[in-house]
């Protein structure tokens, strides 16, 4: 224990302060005790009187055994003190109570502070990292689990869409929205006055996919869009229908709103569009599906609500424009599953 007080430095300092003042005691009292001799000394020589100089003498004589005393003290106590069990410890930590050992221990101890507050601080790090991956774990899960619901519900309410069990599940979103608009679009190569509102009508996988994947409100179902003859509408019905994202809005202005805002979709360039990525104009006019390449010639899905009565087009696929080609267009890619 006396080994452990001795690395200490508020002892050790206090172990110096002690020893400067026991310094200063050894040197000033024997320098005042002579001091004092000569006075008496001296008033001995001056004075005639042998009675006051036989007391000064004596007087002076005890000064000079005092100091010598003082002198000697230290040497009986370390000597008396040497024949006591532990007393060389004690006597170690006074030897080494020196101002180059005090100042060595306080940058011991200033060191192994900075350490142990390293080590504290690595661990509030590792125990903050534990709790932010476990709540990340957490969210990807929720996140996981919303994904799946989400997809299990549309894929419950297409379930009469004829088709339907053959699109993939496994695959990227982007391509479960390409197989989804192959599904419910006339395919290519249908004449016109199949997909024409006049006289044509929706495939029944696109009928179904309305009926199932979106509500109106009464007082918009009086209009011909409603029925698919829409841009918009075809393109919410395919990406409802393909699980992905059931609260796609049926508006080209909602569209674009709905996927700069949300994480499930990411602007890239026309450029870099691939199968499944919606096309939607920057004026808010027109949104259709890019169905990737085929040969030499790009496909896309669309419907189309006219400019006059009975002319617009249920959704169809047809073969249209390079896509890098349609710079004024916001290209959405879907970035889950």
């Amino acid at each position: 224990m006396l080994t452990d007080v001795c690395d200490n430095s508020s002892f050790m300092a206090a172990m110096l302060f002690v020893k400067r003042i026991i310094n200063i005691v050894f040197i000033v009292v024997p320098i005042i005790l002579t001091l004092l001799f000569t006075i008496d000394l001296a008033k001995n020589v001056f004075s005639k009187d042998d009675q006051e100089n036989q007391k000064n003498l004596k007087l002076g004589i005890k000064r000079i055994v005092y100091s010598l005393i003082l002198l000697f003290v230290p040497l009986l106590v370390k000597t008396f003190m040497g024949m006591i069990s532990g007393y060389s410890k004690v006597a170690s930590c006074y030897d080494m109570a020196t101002e180059e050992h005090v100042v060595e221990l306080l940058a011991q101890e200033e060191n192994r502070y900075r350490e142990e507050r390293r080590k504290k601080e690595e661990e509030r790090e590792k125990a903050a990292d534990v709790v932010k991956k476990e709540q990340q774990e957490a969210k990807e899960a929720v996140d996981k689990a919303e994904r799946d619901q989400q997809k299990y519900d549309s894929i419950d309410n297409a379930k009469s869409i004829n088709g339907m069990e053959d699109v993939c599940t496994d695959c990227s979103a982007s391509e479960r929205i390409a197989q989804t608009a192959e599904l419910l679009a006339w395919p290519l190569g249908s004449p016109a006055k199949k997909h024409k509102e006049k006289g044509g009508a929706p495939t029944a996988a696109y009928k179904r996919a309305i009926n199932e994947t979106i509500t109106f409100p009464k007082n918009q179902l009086k209009y011909k869009y409603t029925k698919g003859v829409s841009c918009s509408v075809f393109t919410a019905a395919v990406v409802r229908a393909s699980g992905y994202d059931k609260h796609f809005p049926y508006s080209v202005t909602g569209a674009n709103n709905h996927a700069k805002n949300s994480k499930k979709w990411q602007g890239v360039s026309p450029s870099k569009a691939v199968r499944g990525d919606i096309f939607a104009y920057k004026n808010n006019n027109h949104i259709l599906i890019y169905g990737g390449k085929k040969g030499s010639q790009y496909i896309w899905y669309q419907a189309n609500l006219g400019r006059s009565s009975h002319n617009g087009d249920y959704g169809y696929a047809f073969y249209g424009k390079n896509p890098a080609k349609k710079t004024g267009c916001n290209v959405w890619h879907a970035t889950g599953k």
